[in-house]
């Protein structure tokens, strides 16, 4: 699998997972979510919960989960392209404002998104 077989939707919320995780979130406390025509990202901690609206969803529902768990394991065995990914994707280009809105929210962070 490359990239390019990758639905964008999919390459993005990973890219939002990637910001969450790179700001200190564990993996416990980031969710996907499908609500058509959009997918959300979100993270939960300490009673609070923060979503990223990563894009409109191209992925049939009955196809989601398993799209999903193929992209991230894609993801996981593909460090050097998943980090262009990162690199390329809208929440990388606006990580300023999401960390201004998630300490904005009351959240904590414990990392560096870069």
């Amino acid at each position: 699998m490359t990239p390019a077989e990758i639905p964008p939707i999919l390459l993005e919320a990973l890219a939002v997972h990637e910001a969450f995780r790179r700001l200190g979130f564990t993996p416990d406390e980031i969710f996907i979510r499908p609500a058509p025509p959009r997918v959300y990202m979100l993270v939960r901690r300490s009673g609070m919960e923060f979503a990223v609206d990563a894009g409109e969803n191209t992925v049939p529902m009955h196809e989601f989960g398993a799209a999903w768990t193929q992209a991230a394991e894609w993801w996981n065995a593909h460090p050097p392209e998943g980090e262009a990914v990162w690199n390329s994707s809208r929440v990388r280009a606006n990580v300023v404002g999401l960390i201004t809105a998630l300490v904005d929210s009351g959240f904590a962070l414990r990392g560096a998104a870069t």
